[in-house]
């Protein structure tokens, strides 16, 4: 996004907060003060709704995840697609017991995703158990914990839909403590080394370069023409790359 506004000729702040919902109004507040142009938003907190008294002065565009609290022209993934792909690719490959790694947050993207996993078990007829979704918190140390718990259960999943990247790097490295190369991954969002792990892990791409560029393009389009019409709402659709830990089968097939 960065490039692509500097190329356009404009001036970029970034304020980066990861997922530390309680400094995003802080932070946004202060950009709004300065009387910037416009404002992409990735938002980590569950509702926007303190953003209202500049809705109508200072273009946004939201990206990632809808807003809250306030409507406004945001660009996402396909969530709920995304997450159906990838439980019926497992499914392709043997899987009837899927289990469901995301976190305790109620982030918006979490939450479709999950709805998209109910989905596919239930048009695949697959394993509908409730103990096959796990939700710790979001840090690498619950999401590990949990899933070594989720693991020595009697009928445990052979394989796991991991709903971000925290959920997968962590998934990855329990099962490489715990000594299992036998569960079948697949997760939502690519990352650095991905290819390069054994097996490399299969991810749902969702192309953020893609999604950077039209927001980008939905900004300053109500940047240069504040009254006219802009679609609100684009939903972008997310690719399954297949590496090799999607492919595994069922260890009890073997």
């Amino acid at each position: 996004m960065e490039i692509d506004l500097v190329g356009r000729g404009m001036a970029v702040v970034v304020s980066s907060l990861g997922q530390e919902a309680e400094r995003e109004r802080t932070a946004l507040e202060a950009l709004l003060r300065r009387q910037i142009s416009g404002l992409i938003v990735a938002c980590a907190s569950a509702d926007q709704a303190y953003l209202a008294p500049w809705q109508n002065r200072t273009p946004m565009v939201f990206v990632d995840r809808p807003p809250k609290g306030i409507s406004g022209v945001y660009v996402i993934e396909d969530d709920l697609a995304g997450a159906r792909q990838a439980v019926t690719h497992l499914a392709s490959h043997g899987h009837r017991r899927v289990a469901f790694l995301g976190h305790s947050t109620p982030i918006t993207t979490v939450l479709r995703r999950l709805k998209g996993y109910h989905s596919a078990v239930a048009e695949l007829g697959l394993d509908g158990r409730r103990d096959l979704i796990c939700m710790p918190a979001p840090s690498s140390d619950e999401c590990a914990a949990e899933l070594v718990k989720l693991l020595e259960a009697p009928n445990a999943p052979t394989a796991v839909f991991s709903a971000t990247t925290l959920c997968t790097m962590a998934l990855v490295q329990a099962l490489k403590r715990a000594g299992r190369s036998d569960i079948a991954i697949v997760g939502f969002g690519d990352f650095p080394m991905a290819e390069a792990l054994t097996p490399p892990v299969t991810v749902l791409d969702q192309d953020p370069a893609r999604l950077g560029r039209i927001a980008v393009e939905r900004l300053v389009e109500r940047i240069e023409n504040p009254q006219a019409q802009v679609r609100r709402r684009t939903i972008l659709p997310v690719h399954l790359i297949p590496r090799g830990s999607g492919e595994l089968p069922p260890r009890d097939v073997n």
